[in-house]
């Protein structure tokens, strides 16, 4: 039983064991909030990206609906617009639902 430590002797040991230990916690941490901002960015970027794309689609769907408007209203080529231009306001309010469903807004 010669070369058994005390306590008191383990005691340095322990500390660096403790300080090593703290020290790695707060690096997983510090990862942890790094990759939440991240992520928080990345989605903030894509949104943006999502809100000047519908913008764009709405800006040219009102342009098709004045171009639509120019035909006489039983013209053909007018009521193939409107039913397009049907087509994409229900995209859109499906894109919209999507959205406020994912975020989990009503």
């Amino acid at each position: 039983m010669g070369n058994q430590q005390t306590g008191i002797e383990m005691l340095p040991l322990l500390a660096l064991l403790s300080l090593l230990l703290l020290v790695l916690l707060g690096l997983w941490y510090w990862m942890a909030m790094r990759g939440r901002a991240q992520r928080r960015a990345r989605e903030q970027t894509q949104q943006a990206a999502h809100d000047v794309l519908v913008q764009g689609v709405q800006g040219l769907l009102l342009q098709l609906q004045s171009i639509a408007e120019g035909f006489p209203s039983q013209d053909p080529a007018r009521l193939a617009l409107e039913r397009l231009l049907d087509r994409a306001d229900a995209l859109l309010l499906a894109d919209r639902e999507a959205l406020a469903d994912r975020d989990g807004r009503v």
